[in-house]
Formats: structure tokens, C-alpha cells, sequence
């Protein structure tokens, strides 16, 4: 099965807890695939967020859940 990757621009809302600032916006390479089946719709690598975002690997949720939107 082919594999397809797509330059596209990612939006990504400030949160309430870190800055009230914009939104900011960083073009990333994705790979199109289902994930239907997968715990994530899409992943966000580290290339894209070099120099941007500190993640901290040891904790997870810091914000509330979204209610899934139908």
C-alpha cells in the first residue's frame, strides 16, 4: 500500500493554563493514513515541534477533555 505524505499547516490553539495569547500556526509533513482503529487521530512528531513545545513524557491530560464532536 502506498504511502502518501502531505505538507500542510497545523493551528495550534493556546491553552488557558500556559498564555492567553494567539492561536500559532507551523507547516508539518503528514502522512495520511487510517487510524480509525488507533487511541489518536494524529500524532504531532518531534521535527514539527522543535524549537516550539517542551513536552514532558512522564505526564499526560494537563487539560481538560474535549467532548467528541458527531
Amino acid at each position: 500500500m502506498p504511502k502518501w505524505d502531505v505538507d500542510t499547516s497545523l493551528n495550534i490553539a493556546p491553552s488557558s493554563s500556559f498564555n492567553s495569547g494567539s492561536s500559532t500556526t507551523h507547516t508539518a509533513e503528514v502522512t495520511l493514513t487510517n487510524r480509525n482503529s488507533m487511541g489518536f487521530r494524529m500524532l504531532i512528531g518531534r521535527t514539527t515541534m522543535k524549537g516550539h513545545y517542551l513536552v514532558d513524557p512522564g505526564q499526560s491530560y494537563l487539560l481538560r477533555k474535549t467532548r467528541k464532536q458527531t
